[in-house]
């Protein structure tokens, strides 16, 4: 592909103490066979070498733009890639993550075939060690508007997160679109919701190009031995918005959010928030639409039955086996 007549892609890391995975993932940027790229590198108020590999990697490459700022989380990160970014498309890329050399070449080419507002492509989920634990993948397709439901919350094969996936620019800017400050759970698929909102169309490569890294001391892991407040701080969000009218995989979505905050109030016996009872009200109202409109698996929906209608039992199995 001629990168002359080739539209211009913003790649946006934010990093926070990944010294040990920076290097890979820059370099793994940096050998696209796709080489009109931009990236934007935002030490969010790292304390390790973080910040001089950033600054060092600059040096080597003009087109890394690096952006330097206290720490205010992931999502105030990304959002200072969405507000400087000039590509016509964008990506987001993880900092312990790493890409296929061909993965920015192959979005962009199912981009120009379909003309998709949002091109997605399947992960490869690795160890620490770049061990191969599993894949995420969807076929080759353009997907039809009325199959949003799949994937905004990620639905047959489709990562309902920010990495593995290309975006028109003009979605975030027209619309003042950005990543909920303060939010630890949840932050990048309420983002993804709001693009595939306003996305025209959408497509997938049908080929897997992101190396997903599974870190033994991510955030999801430290939820193993404690009530995970971020999901009710999610929760709290979520409840609050209306979009049910517009946007029915919204409904579904929150009714999922809601079941699994539900599950896990039982699993460690937290269940003195004050939205408890309303909580089970709101699973009780809607759990039988959701089990019919939802687009799922057969088998992901029979465990989603089990979650909505028997979500004591199912808690106290899982409490055991811990």
């Amino acid at each position: 592909m001629n990168a002359f007549a080739s539209p211009l892609v913003s790649v946006i890391v934010p990093v926070y103490n990944v010294e040990q995975y920076l290097n890979k993932c820059i370099e793994s940027i940096l050998k696209q066979s796709y080489p009109n790229i931009e990236v934007l590198l935002i030490d969010d108020g790292s304390f390790d070498k973080s910040p001089v590999i950033c600054d060092e990697w600059a040096k080597v490459d003009s087109r890394i733009k690096v952006y330097h700022q206290i720490n205010k989380g992931v999502s105030c990160a990304r959002n200072v890639g969405l507000l400087n970014m000039t590509g016509e498309f964008f990506s987001c890329v993880d900092p312990d993550d790493y890409l296929d050399e061909n993965y920015i070449l192959e979005l962009v080419s199912m981009q120009k075939e379909s003309s998709a507002d949002i091109v997605f492509c399947g992960l490869i989920k690795v160890d620490e060690k770049g061990t191969e634990l599993g894949h995420l993948s969807a076929k080759r397709e353009i997907v039809s508007p009325e199959r949003k439901d799949e994937v905004v919350w990620g639905g047959n094969g489709y990562f309902a997160g920010s990495v593995c996936k290309l975006t028109r620019t003009s979605i975030v800017k027209q619309n003042a679109l950005q990543y909920m400050p303060g939010l630890k759970n949840g932050e990048d698929w309420l983002f993804l919701r709001d693009c595939l909102y306003f996305a025209q169309s959408i497509a997938c490569v049908g080929k897997d190009l992101y190396f997903y890294v599974q870190r033994s001391d991510s955030a999801s892991s430290n939820f193993k031995n404690k009530f995970p407040e971020t999901l009710l701080q999610l929760w709290r969000v979520v409840s609050g918005e209306e979009k049910e009218d517009v946007f029915l995989p919204w409904e579904n979505k929150k009714i999922e959010i809601a079941m699994n905050l539900l599950v896990m109030a039982h699993i460690y016996r937290y269940t003195v928030f004050e939205e408890y009872k309303d909580l089970v009200q709101y699973i009780k109202n809607r759990r039988h639409i959701f089990l019919r409109l939802s687009k799922m698996r057969f088998g992901r929906k029979m465990v989603f039955f089990v979650k909505l209608y028997f979500y004591k039992q199912y808690a106290f199995l899982k409490r055991i086996k811990r």
